[in-house]
């Protein structure tokens, strides 16, 4: 009885395949799609580093310190800088997408800085847009190191001009400069390829798969062939469905297996303190989860009075996902 179970499993997964291959459209929709968001994402965080992103620079002040600021800023990797006139044209750009971050250097600036005045007139502000969060931190910290870097250069001047004159390097033992290092922990390196990829693409595949399961389930619901379906399956409902889904988990098991040999491997983020054990522990996570978008697309399809009902709430609970 056991072994003709299995047998009627894999007759409806035969099933399956071969409807599969009658509709290019189901592989299409139900795993191409999802593999092309999942390599979507990869292109556009698989540098890891973020390098050039936009930056309006608003220079009220005009003087020798502030565009020795401006190149010391715009020398960090992250940032490249545009120069705007008017505070008023760099925020409409930065309501606008056009910039990550407006720094302003008010009027006085350097003359402030020089008689060590702190208030508004000596402080260099900064706006980001928050809508791009782990962007805008990375930003804020760059410049705070940059701006770090220009305010000690005019203090140095200053403490060597009080010292009676003479180069910087005759009077470096009269400098005490503390320089803030910022660092985050779990990512060191604030590097995206680990930070977002990590749980991005498996998320996306997790979302790609209840889709393609729900879509699946209710096909020949939906078709009015539930009959030949299950008679494909020896008669057995549970069988049928058994055999449905398992194509479709095969798919999307090898996706995750692929997904771990290239984040593991081929870019080298396996976890040295526990070794490639910890690879076996990633494997069988990211099959549970497949699994568990069956359960819940078999779950959906099971309690919903029609077909229709099964895909409108699948596609609501998964929608709020995908503008994250």
């Amino acid at each position: 009885m056991t072994t003709g179970f299995f047998s009627d499993i894999w007759s409806a997964a035969r099933h399956e395949v071969r409807a599969m291959r009658r509709d290019p459209g189901l592989l299409l929709a139900g795993f191409v799609v999802p593999l092309f968001w999942c390599l979507v994402l990869a292109f556009t965080f698989g540098t890891g580093l973020m390098r050039g992103l936009p930056v309006a620079w608003v220079d009220l002040d005009h003087s020798a310190a502030s565009r020795q600021a401006a190149r010391q800023i715009d020398a960090a990797p992250t940032m490249a800088l545009t120069a705007y006139e008017t505070p008023a044209a760099a925020e409409e750009a930065l309501r606008e997408g056009r910039v990550f971050a407006v720094i302003t250097v008010p009027e006085d600036w350097e003359k402030a800085q020089r008689l060590g005045l702190s208030g508004p007139g000596g402080a260099v502000s900064a706006a980001f847009n928050r809508t791009y969060y782990p962007v805008s931190t990375m930003l804020e910290a760059d410049l705070k190191l940059a701006l770090a870097d220009a305010t000690i250069q005019v203090g140095a001047e200053k403490r060597t001009a009080a010292a009676g004159g003479g180069p910087l390097s005759a009077n470096g033992g009269m400098l005490r400069a503390l320089l803030p290092e910022t660092y985050f922990l779990g990512n060191a390196a604030f590097n995206f390829s680990a930070y977002l990829l990590a749980p991005l693409l498996p998320g996306v595949m997790a979302l790609g798969a209840v889709l393609a399961f729900a879509s699946a389930l209710v096909r020949d619901w939906r078709a009015g062939t539930v009959r030949a379906w299950v008679a494909a399956a020896g008669g057995s409902p549970f069988a049928a469905i058994l055999g449905k889904l398992l194509p479709w988990f095969a798919l999307y098991a090898l996706g995750h297996a692929l997904w771990v040999a290239g984040f593991a491997g081929w870019a080298g983020w396996a976890p040295a303190a526990a070794g490639w054990a910890s690879v076996g522990w990633w494997l069988l996570a990211g099959w549970l989860l497949m699994l568990a978008m069956a359960g819940m697309a078999l779950l959906i399809t099971s309690t919903s009075l029609t077909w229709v009902l099964a895909v409108t709430t699948v596609s609501a609970l998964t929608a709020p996902a995908f503008p994250f």
